[in-house]
């Protein structure tokens, strides 16, 4: 998913700071950012929901089993099943949300710094 924003975004794949971005990219402002996460999520969504529902269809006939030759197997099956399930959530949902918020804290100091050096009016010296 991280890949699929920063290759959204404009760097280059592997990468996800922003001194590693081609120099002739513009900064990326935050709307940039909430279209790529929106595009990456919308491209990605369809292959993961099916392979994890593959997954979890695959293992529902061993977890439904009652024989006692698969009584050892049903723990694993039920854990693997819902282990991918919840692994789907966190990638399609809490993945992305990590990325937008990592990249407002690596903004951050920039921002600040860039408050910080605003020209200060001085005011003028009285001759008195």
């Amino acid at each position: 998913m991280v890949d699929f924003i920063n290759r959204e975004r404009g760097f280059p794949a592997g990468t996800g700071d922003s001194e590693s971005r081609p120099p002739a990219a513009p900064p990326s402002a935050p709307a940039g950012l909430e279209l790529a996460i929106r595009q990456a999520g919308g491209q990605r969504f369809r292959p993961i929901v099916l392979t994890s529902l593959t997954t979890f269809a695959g293992l529902a006939p061993m977890m439904a089993d009652r024989s006692m030759q698969a009584a050892f197997l049903i723990p694993m099956a039920v854990s693997l099943a819902f282990g991918v399930l919840f692994a789907t959530v966190i990638t399609l949902f809490l993945v992305p949300i990590a990325y937008a918020i990592l990249d407002d804290l690596q903004r951050l100091p920039r921002l600040v710094a860039s408050l910080g050096a605003a020209p200060r009016m001085s005011r003028p010296v009285s001759g008195a």
